[in-house]
This record gives structure tokens, C-alpha cells and sequence, in this order.
């Protein structure tokens, strides 16, 4: 799924002429605490609670322009981004919404964090994982007496740059207020002299640190918070963790799980790999042997010169080095790293396909490779990419070989436009069944049995191109065939 499908358009933004007052309605109706600033149909500033807060002194005046003291950086993104992107882009951003825009950089919406939830796999975050492995020893709570004034929390807020202050009495906490309870009082115009004791939210809702995050998880959906306060098991106040926190963390725990999946993807395809090697050595073989026959001959009837033997020893050496180049090959593409750089995509393809084309050859699968006068280069891990399109070969040699297709082709086309590149990888094996064809990129999906296919395949490209080349990868069916499409977004610069 793409970002434009979770976004929220009506009631997340403002013409940037609005007034803090308007920028505030909005933000309380919106529930979300963040208004985005349009000029001429483009983000051009976002205002967040935060900002409010920070840039109130001792009186409230709503009548100022919000662009005036809302964040001129606005982080947006292309709303045809797979989701996935979106929990990367807020854990190296650091930030909890997204402004998403349009080709034309026109805004189209905001993500927030909280809907990403509802799109994490479930065995990301349903597993027996403790609010303690969450905590930062690092960050203190901030506390407030009950008898303190309105006032005195705002700057307590702003001078700690915190999103919720503890009320406590005779060290006991009584409530919290957070920058949203803040707002509203700002929109009611409420004296900032007043005690916040009538204003606070009470009662506080706490875990404890032994608390599974799935269940806190749970606990913020239904209460429709942000976050929440831990504590001890003798209840007194830890932290206070937020679904941004949670999100950051897990997204490591993803990365981790992806990695995993990865080199487990690789290894259920060894013993398919080490028939490709067979393939691949067979010819070079026999002609090794071919070379040691020759020379026995030669030298049984007495015709084994210098330049003879030189001439084959040069040939075996070549025979040699091909077969030691393969080993190279199949080892580079198992071994683990996390190196990204240029590299030209048609010296990617030709490389995948040097791995399988001993096995297509065997099997009579002919293929056809279409590039561009200047192929594009891309930045990223290059095996990565290699495996992507050695999963996609070995997907079509399969199916080919086993539906029995009399004249078997694949077909590997490269396109390049203004804005993209993009790469199909098709077949003439009549396409995928209607049924199964919005499951096959689903992990451990496979048509084929137990001992032949793992299920991890289209998964682990799918996750390679939507999460580390940051593209889209799709299927089709054509007349003859299946078509595997790639889009990537075409560098504007050098990276």
C-alpha cells in the first residue's frame, strides 16, 4: 500500500495567511495537535503544539499569523511511497508526521505516526517484549506541584522541552498535562494565572515496566492517546513512553527481522544454486578433460612440442579462471554486507543473470535483455539488487519449466523517464492465476511444494525494493505472460 491511502487531507492544513487562532481550532479538531501552512496549493510551513508552546511569553495573542512561528522545514514525500518508507523516514528524520505531496509538489495529506499501527505486521510487535527494553535511562519526568498556576507549566514545558508534565502532591502523582490540554485552554483564552488543579487530566493512565508493549500497544488505540506514563512495580513514576518511541524501536526490531528473513532467503536457495554451479561447470569441465586427452595423445604419437603444450596449458588455465570466477560470483551473492554505492543497473542484470544462464541454457529458456542507449545507475547495495532479479529469473524459469511453455522466453526490459526508472521482468508462461496473483508477495506464499520453494522469494524482494531502494514492485498479467514491475525513482543528482 502507498502513503496517499493513509493520509488525512480535510482538516490538516491552513492557507499560511491563517491566524494562530484559526491554526488552533484546527489543530483541537483535528485531534492530531499539527497544521500544515498552504501557498498555492504547496506546503510551505508546519505548525505543531511544540511551536505554540514554545513561543508563548506571558500574555496569549491568537491574532498573530501562525506562519510566524511554525517550522519553516517542511519534510514532505512522494505520496506514491510504499508505507514501509514512511516508519523509515520518521526514525532517521525523528520526527511523528509526514507531509505528503503530489508529483507537482502540490501537499495531498498528512501521515501521522499513530495510523502506522494499523499497518505493522502483527508479528512485528506481538511478541513477549517488556516496556523496561523501551525505557531511556537518560530522561528524567518532570513533575509540577498541584498548586501551581497555568503559567507555571507552560514555561516549565518550554524551558524542558517536554510534551507532558506529571502533577504531583505530597510526591504522590494527581494528574498530567500535556501540550494538547495546553492548547485548549490557549484557544479558550483561559488566565494563565489560574491553578492548573481544574484544568488537569486525571486519572493518569500508567503501566507498569513489566508490561508487555503489545498490550501498551493496545492501550493507546483504545484510549486514544500518545503516551503513557511507566512506573515501577511499587508504582512510582519511571518514564513516560509515546507511540514514537515505540515506533522507533520496533522499526530496529523490523530491520532486524528483515535482515534475518534475508539470509534466510538465501540459504533456502542454495541447494538451487548449487545446481546452477553444476550447470555452469559442466561444459568447462569436459573441455578440461578434452585438453588432458589431447595431450596424452600428443605425446603417445610422439607430437608434443613446446608450442603444443603451451597452447594448452593456456587453455586449461582460461577453463580454470572461468570456473573460478563462478565460485566468485555465487560467493559475492551469499555473502552479507551492507555496502551501498553507484552501480549501473545493466551490470547488475547481466550479473544475476551469469549466475542462472548454464541453468536457462540447459533447460532451452531463451533470454532477451532490453536496456537504454545510456543505462541509469542507481545508489544502494548492489547484491541486494542482484538478488532481487536472480529471485524474479528463477520465479519465471520455474514456472516456465514447469507448465512444459514449447518455446520458453523471459524477457528483462529497462525504461528510463524524466522521473523514473523502471525494470520488467516477464515471461511467456500464461501469467498468474487470478486467484493467487494478490498473495503472491505475501511471506512463505508458494505454489510450489514444501522441498521446491520456501515462500521467501517475492517477499524478500518486495521488502528490498520497497524499504532499501525506497520503489514499488508489482505483478501483472500480459496476453502470454506475467510481468514483474520495478519503479525507482530516478536520482536528480549523484548521490
Amino acid at each position: 500500500m502507498i502513503l496517499k491511502k493513509i493520509a488525512f487531507y480535510e482538516d490538516f492544513h491552513l492557507d499560511y495567511t491563517a491566524s494562530l487562532k484559526e491554526a488552533v481550532a484546527m489543530m483541537n479538531s483535528n485531534g492530531d495537535g499539527s497544521v500544515v501552512l498552504v501557498k498555492n496549493s504547496r506546503a510551505v510551513a508546519i505548525l505543531t503544539q511544540s511551536d505554540i508552546v514554545n513561543a508563548l511569553e506571558d500574555s496569549i495573542d491568537l491574532t498573530i499569523d501562525a506562519y510566524s512561528v511554525s517550522s519553516k522545514v517542511v519534510l514532505s514525500v512522494n505520496e506514491n511511497k510504499p508505507i514501509d518508507f514512511a516508519f523509515i523516514f520518521l526514525r532517521e528524520k525523528n520526527i511523528k508526521r509526514i507531509v505528503i505531496v503530489n508529483d507537482k509538489e502540490e501537499f495531498v495529506g498528512l501521515v501521522l505516526q499513530e495510523s502506522l499501527f494499523e499497518y505493522m505486521e502483527e508479528n512485528t510487535y506481538k511478541i513477549d517484549l517488556e516496556v523496561s527494553h523501551l525505557l531511556q535511562n537518560d530522561r528524567k519526568i518532570v513533575t509540577i506541584e498541584r498548586e501551581s498556576s497555568l503559567h507555571e507549566i507552560l514555561h516549565l514545558m518550554k524551558e524542558k522541552s517536554v510534551g507532558s508534565v506529571i502533577i504531583v502532591e505530597d510526591e504522590k502523582i494527581v494528574g498530567i498535562m500535556t501540550e494538547k490540554d495546553v492548547l485548549k485552554l490557549i484557544y479558550q483564552e483561559v488566565d494563565l494565572q489560574n491553578n492548573i488543579d481544574e484544568y488537569i487530566s486525571k486519572p493518569v493512565i500508567s503501566v507498569n515496566s513489566e508490561t508487555l508493549v503489545v498490550n501498551v500497544i493496545s492501550l493507546l488505540k483504545r484510549k486514544n492517546i500518545r503516551r503513557i506514563l511507566v512506573t515501577d512495580l511499587n508504582g512510582q513514576p519511571i518514564d513516560i513512553l509515546s507511540n514514537h518511541d515505540i515506533l522507533k524501536y520496533l522499526k530496529g526490531k523490523r530491520q532486524e527481522k528483515e535482515f534475518l528473513l534475508m539470509q534466510q532467503s538465501k540459504l533456502a536457495t542454495m541447494g538451487e544454486m548449487i545446481g546452477h554451479i553444476a550447470h555452469q561447470w559442466r561444459q568447462p569441465l569436459a573441455q578440461l578433460g578434452g585438453v588432458f586427452m589431447n595431450l596424452d595423445s600428443a605425446y603417445e604419437f610422439d607430437e608434443l612440442n613446446q608450442g603444443y603444450l603451451k597452447d594448452k596449458v593456456k587453455n586449461g588455465n582460461e577453463l580454470i579462471k572461468y570456473m573460478s570466477n563462478t565460485i566468485q560470483d555465487f560467493q559475492d551473492f551469499f555473502m552479507p554486507t551492507s555496502a551501498k554505492e553507484n552501480f549501473n543497473i545493466a551490470e547488475c542484470i547481466d550479473s544475476a543473470n551469469s549466475i542462472i544462464s548454464a541453468t536457462l541454457v540447459y533447460h532451452r529458456v531463451e533470454v532477451e535483455i532490453i536496456s537504454p542507449e545510456e543505462s541509469p545507475s542507481i545508489f544502494g547495495n548492489q547484491s541486494e539488487f542482484s538478488q532481487v532479479i536472480l529471485n524474479l529469473l528463477n520465479n519465471a524459469k520455474d514456472i516456465l519449466i514447469q507448465r512444459k511453455i514449447a518455446s520458453p522466453k523471459i524477457v528483462i526490459e529497462t525504461e528510463v523517464n524524466s522521473q523514473n526508472i523502471i525494470l520488467r521482468v516477464r515471461d511467456n508462461a500464461q501469467g498468474v492465476d487470478e486467484d493467487i496473483i494478490n498473495n503472491i508477495f505475501d511471506i512463505y506464499f508458494t505454489t510450489k511444494s514444501k522441498n521446491e520453494g520456501s515462500g521467501l522469494g517475492l517477499y524478500i524482494s518486495k521488502l528490498i525494493i520497497e524499504n532499501k531502494f525506497v520503489g514499488t514492485i508489482e505483478v501483472l498479467n500480459r496476453e502470454d505472460g506475467a510481468e514483474f514491475k520495478i519503479r525507482l525513482n530516478r536520482p536528480k543528482i549523484s548521490q
